[in-house]
Formats: structure tokens, sequence, C-alpha cells
């Protein structure tokens, strides 16, 4: 699972592309708030914000998606509460919704960061900080 996010290239660097602040982070709202409303939490035909899910199904403003397709069913098993900690999932959750809900160019960029990595079976498990300004850091810790 390590490998996903934290190899170069990987989830984290794919991510961290998507969340700084600027045209990217401007477009994955929009992306996002088209998929998801307004709040993220669905509504009026559109489904809730799930993690692991938008990740397959949006592309960033280059048109590349953070998730190839052949690996779109491992990355969304990868994502459930099978191998993540599903306290950890509402964290993440919480924070892309926050970030991403905002007025068009106040979105709150979120940085992930690998952590440490954990016994192979562990769930992983993420440390969510919140920067004086609003924006985020997501700590991943997961296993091999």
């Amino acid at each position: 699972m390590a490998s996903s996010w934290f190899s170069s290239g990987g989830m984290v660097d794919s991510m961290n592309l998507m969340f700084k602040r600027g045209a990217a982070l401007s477009d994955t709202a929009d992306k996002f708030k088209r998929k998801h409303g307004n709040n993220g939490h669905g509504g009026a035909g559109k489904p809730p914000y799930k993690f692991g899910g938008f990740a397959v199904d949006v592309t960033d403003q280059h048109g590349h998606k953070p998730v190839p397709a052949e690996r779109e069913a491992k990355w969304l098993i990868d994502t459930g509460t099978r191998h993540f900690d599903a306290d950890s999932i509402t964290k993440i959750e919480d924070a892309v919704r926050d970030s991403l809900a905002q007025a068009p160019g106040s979105e709150k960029e979120i940085t992930f960061v690998p952590g440490q990595m954990l016994n192979p079976g562990e769930k992983a498990r993420v440390d969510v900080q919140r920067k004086a300004n609003g924006d985020y850091i997501i700590v991943i810790h997961c296993a091999p």
C-alpha cells in the first residue's frame, strides 16, 4: 500500500499537485463541486464525496488522472475500511470537503506528507493538522 502513496510520482505527489494553491486547486474544487455538490455532501442527484472515489474519477487541470485506470480497483480497495482506519477516513473526508467547499479563490491548500511505515497488516491512518491560515497538512502512515 505504501508504494502507491510514497513512491515518486505516487499519490502523495499527485494529490499535492491537485491541492496546491492556485489554478490547480481552483480546478480541483470546481470539479469536486460539480460532482459532489457545493458542500461535498451530495444532493440533487449528486453523490456525497467518499475518500478514494473522487481520485479515480477526477482529472487534474492537464487532463491526467491521479489513479491510472489499471490501478483503480486496487486504489478503491486500499482506501476502504479494510486497509484504512475508519476514523482516519472521516478526517480526510472532512478536510477535503472543507478545503474544496470554500468560495472560489478561497479554497484551502492540502499538503500530503508521507508518514511512518507501519507493520504489515496494520491499518493505515492519518494525522490531519490545520495551519494558522486554515490550510491542511495530512500525514499518511501506512503499511508496505
